[in-house]
Order: structure tokens, then C-alpha cells, then sequence
């Protein structure tokens, strides 16, 4: 699987908008909408990070990955387009420590 970001509608991270993001999955031109969220977990400690929002253009992005990839589990799939919006991104304003992503995720996604 070849996942490459295109844009995002809002080159910033925005806590009070969503942000639509373009991208292309083996040359199909989809989009999903994220948000940007900053959450305490422990005392003191801030963590940044985006969010899926769970509307039409999510359903339409789980329909796409999940028929044409039946072999990519579509949790494993969130992880990594969010490994691939953080790289776009350049991890500016977010924290590397939410990433929840394995070498073995990266590496069955982009052979797929």
C-alpha cells in the first residue's frame, strides 16, 4: 500500500475546527476528516495529538481500505495514516508519544 498525504485543508492544528485531509491510497484520491485534540493523562502533563471524526467521510474511508485490503486490519490502518499525517506534519505541535505504531504495523501496511 502506497499511503501519501496530499493537504490539509488547514495547515495548522486547530483544537476548534475539523480539518479535512487529502490523500491518496495507491493512486485513489480519498479524504477524512481529523481534529486536533490536547488531553492531560497524567498530573501536569499535556499530550497533543489528532483524532479521527466518526462521520461520513470515515465511513466511506473504512468502506475503501477494508474492501480493497481485506488483509489490513483497519485499526492497524488509523495507525499508520496517523504515523503518515505526523511525518507530513513534521510533528510540528504534536506528541510523538501518542503514536501507537509498531515497525511490524509500518511494515505489513507498505507491503500490502
Amino acid at each position: 500500500m502506497n499511503l501519501k498525504i496530499i493537504n490539509k485543508q488547514y495547515p495548522r492544528n486547530d483544537k476548534y475546527n475539523k480539518n479535512k485531509v487529502k490523500f491518496t491510497v495507491d493512486g485513489y484520491e480519498l479524504y477524512i476528516n481529523i481534529i486536533y485534540l490536547e488531553m492531560t493523562f497524567e498530573v501536569n502533563h499535556l499530550r497533543r495529538f489528532n483524532a479521527f471524526l466518526d462521520d461520513k467521510l470515515y465511513e466511506q474511508c473504512e468502506q475503501f481500505i477494508t474492501g480493497r485490503y481485506p488483509n489490513i486490519d483497519f485499526e492497524d490502518f488509523k495507525k499508520y495514516f496517523m504515523y503518515k499525517l505526523y511525518k507530513y506534519s513534521r510533528g510540528v505541535g504534536l506528541d510523538k508519544e501518542c503514536l501507537d505504531i509498531t515497525p511490524e504495523i509500518i511494515k505489513r501496511i507498505e507491503e500490502a
